[in-house]
C-alpha cells in the first residue's frame, strides 16, 4: 500500500514537472484576452513579424518580475527562400509567483520617432 502511494506522488510530480515544462502559446489571437496560468509554467508569446520591412515588435510594458519574467527573446524566419518573407517574433516567460501581469508590445519602426505603432497587442497574465 506505501509503495503504492509513492509511485502515484512520484507519477504526480512528474506531470507536474512535464506541465511546467511545456509552453502555453499566446498568439494574436489572443490580444485583449486574460489568460489564466500556474505558478511554474511557461507562457510562450509568438508574433507575425517581417524586418525587412522596417518593422519590428517591441516590448513596451515590463512585466511585474514578482509575478513573470521574461527570459527568452528570438527573432524566427519562416523556413523559405523567398526574399522579404517574414516570420515571427517570440518571447517566452515563466510564471514565478501569484499574481496579475500585462505583456504590451508595439509593431513600429524605431526611426521613426514619435510615429504611432501599426500594431498593438497586449495580453493579462493571470497566475494562480
Amino acid at each position: 500500500m506505501i509503495k503504492t502511494l509513492i509511485l502515484i506522488a512520484v507519477v504526480v510530480l512528474v506531470a507536474i514537472a512535464c506541465m511546467a515544462l511545456v509552453p502555453i502559446t499566446i498568439t494574436d489571437a489572443d490580444n485583449g484576452k486574460t489568460i489564466d496560468v500556474l505558478r511554474f509554467r511557461t507562457i510562450k508569446l509568438s508574433l507575425e513579424s517581417n524586418p525587412t520591412t522596417g518593422y519590428n515588435w517591441k516590448l513596451v510594458s515590463p512585466t511585474d518580475r514578482r509575478v513573470l519574467r521574461l527570459y527568452y527573446s528570438k527573432y524566427i524566419r519562416t523556413p523559405t527562400k523567398l526574399v522579404g518573407s517574414g516570420g515571427h517574433e517570440e518571447w517566452k516567460f515563466r510564471a514565478i509567483a501569484p499574481g496579475t501581469a500585462e505583456v504590451k508590445t508595439i509593431y513600429i519602426r524605431p526611426w521613426e520617432g514619435q510615429t504611432p505603432p501599426v500594431k498593438t497587442f497586449a495580453v493579462t497574465i493571470r497566475v494562480r
